[in-house]
């Protein structure tokens, strides 16, 4: 396996990778119409979590991620913005 840096024609499969990863979440929020899921390839420049993805945040943060935002979106979902600072 190689892991390499994205390429801005690397989004479209991002984007589709994301949709599926997502649909999980929404399962567990009962919404299909989170924002991972309606996102456009113009829209790919942020990257969030739902804050019940408590798994998905431990594991952010066990690699150097942090929290630097939370945005409620309704009562059932609050987002989640992480921020990874240059080494």
């Amino acid at each position: 396996m190689e892991i390499a840096s994205a390429m801005v024609e690397d989004a479209a499969e991002i984007l589709a990778v994301q949709r599926l990863a997502y649909q999980s979440e929404a399962e567990i929020y009962g919404d299909f119409a989170l924002p991972p899921l309606l996102e456009t390839l113009e829209d790919l420049r942020s990257q969030f979590a739902g804050h019940k993805s408590v798994r998905n945040l431990h594991l952010y943060e066990k690699l150097g991620y942090r929290v630097f935002k939370r945005q409620p979106v309704h009562e059932r979902l609050t987002l989640v913005f992480l921020e990874k600072g240059l080494p």
